[in-house]
């Protein structure tokens, strides 16, 4: 649910800077100096180790890596990048709640996760009794409505704004 919600405001924000003439590529490049790089193929596993858990280690690895990109888009390619006069702070603070919260979480998570597939793979389920989802999470979920009402609320009145200004230049028009 979580995830379907970002990928929803992710597209909505990104619509809105675009109808606005604004851009996220400068944002896009500074996210190539993050580093969350490691190929799944770079974790060597013990040969006893079964076909189908290191299948499952590797995926974990891409998938958390692909969870993050995503997050870091949503924090530098529209919120930080998003102009105030666009969305104000208030709305923003709305809309992302705690993302950037849950982007430091997954960044953790996935660095322990990943220093444990490369020291010992057989240990990894260990990485996960160590951190604490729920805490980021619940106010995360707890927020996703008031998100999305505010996301929604946001749209229809930049879409009276765009009506009411179209509605003044065809009056302006006609009176030349």
């Amino acid at each position: 649910v979580c995830v379907s919600h970002i990928s929803r405001i992710m597209s909505e924000a990104a619509s809105i800077v675009r109808q606005e003439g604004g851009s996220t590529e400068q944002s896009r490049v500074s996210l190539r100096n993050v580093d969350v790089s490691l190929a799944a193929e770079d974790v060597e596993f013990p040969e006893w180790m079964p076909s189908k858990r290191k299948f499952a280690i590797k995926e974990l690895l891409e998938t958390e890596r692909s969870f993050i990109t995503d997050l870091e888009a949503i924090v530098f390619g529209y919120l930080r990048s998003l102009p105030d006069l666009i969305m104000p702070p208030t709305e923003k603070l709305a809309v992302f709640c705690n993302v950037e919260e849950l982007l430091k979480f997954h960044r953790s998570f996935f660095l322990a996760l990943r220093r444990q597939a490369l020291s010992n793979p057989c240990f990894v389920a260990q990485v996960f009794s160590s951190y604490d989802f729920v805490t980021p999470y619940s106010t995360y979920c707890c927020n996703a409505s008031r998100a999305t009402d505010t996301l929604e609320s946001f749209k229809v009145d930049r879409g009276r704004k765009r009506e009411k200004e179209t509605h003044t230049k065809r009056e302006r028009d006609r009176e030349k």
